[in-house]
């Protein structure tokens, strides 16, 4: 399952897509059951990312990957993997 955030620049940086991350973490590993949510972004978004971090996801370098709704040779392809597993 994976979890992602589209929010207007107007409303970065005041804490949503983290408050928002930990109630789908708390439905999806209650509720629906998952063992591991995950989350990607291109490699230059840094707010992304240090979101996913700050939320306790830790990137997994083995499922980067290139986009392929990127043209090859475009700077934004590259995407970057992250990952939060069941605290059990």
């Amino acid at each position: 399952m994976e979890i992602g955030w589209r929010l207007a620049h107007d409303a970065w940086g005041q804490g949503y897509a983290s408050e928002a991350s930990k109630a789908c973490f708390a439905h999806g590993f209650g509720e629906l059951g998952l063992d591991k949510i995950v989350s990607f972004t291109t490699q230059y978004n840094k707010r992304s990312i240090a979101v996913m971090e700050r939320i306790g996801m830790t990137r997994d370098p083995e499922g980067d990957f290139e986009c392929p709704q990127v043209p090859i040779g475009h700077p934004q392809r590259p995407h970057v993997l992250y990952k939060i597993e069941h605290p059990n």
